[in-house]
């Protein structure tokens, strides 16, 4: 490996190692101190479901993710699923889809709640604006209805006041002529 590396030759190593211990990241030869780049492929199996996973140990001298990400193998090819964090763990495989799809049904759920609310809205706006405009006409009608009764009343009090002015004259002029 240090010929390689003195060579400037990207060199693959793989190993296969039996143990339950995941947290056991050394290797025999303890190549792992040469190595400037430790990709680490496992698999968990949860509900009866064998699903792969890779992360990064180490990548000397790069930007890495420390997240572990589901290895999808499918027709299509190989690629790493989006990590979906979920509470304390990470959901993989089915577990994962399944959460996606419910996921995905409250956001709908929750667009036509918006929805439903933005017509309720809607409907009470339109109702509130027919109530004013009936309003408007029934303050237009009163208004009318209380400038004819002033006018009204200024006809009558202008009547008074002629009637007044009329006896007045009448008793002055019929005082004069005795």
């Amino acid at each position: 490996m240090d010929l390689f590396k003195a060579r400037g030759i990207t060199c693959v190593v793989t190993s296969l190692i039996e143990t339950d211990a995941r947290t056991d990241e050394t290797s025999a030869a303890q190549v792992s101190t040469i190595a400037d780049t430790w990709l680490a492929l496992n698999y968990q199996i949860h509900d009866g479901e064998r699903n792969r996973s890779m992360s990064v140990v180490k990548s000397r001298g790069t930007a890495h993710s420390n997240q572990v990400r589901e290895l999808v193998l499918s027709s299509d090819g190989i690629h790493l699923a989006d990590v979906y964090a979920f509470g304390s763990g990470v959901l993989m495989g089915t577990a994962r889809l399944n959460q996606e799809h419910a996921a995905a049904r409250e956001r709908e759920l929750a667009q036509q709640r918006q929805e439903q609310r933005r017509r309720q809205l809607e409907q009470q706006l339109h109702e509130l604006r027919a109530r004013t405009s009936e309003l408007e006409d029934e303050l237009a009608g009163e208004s009318a209805l209380l400038a004819s009764d002033q006018d009204q009343d200024r006809r009558q009090q202008d009547e008074i006041l002629h009637s007044r002015h009329g006896i007045a004259k009448a008793e002055h002029q019929g005082g004069q002529k005795k």
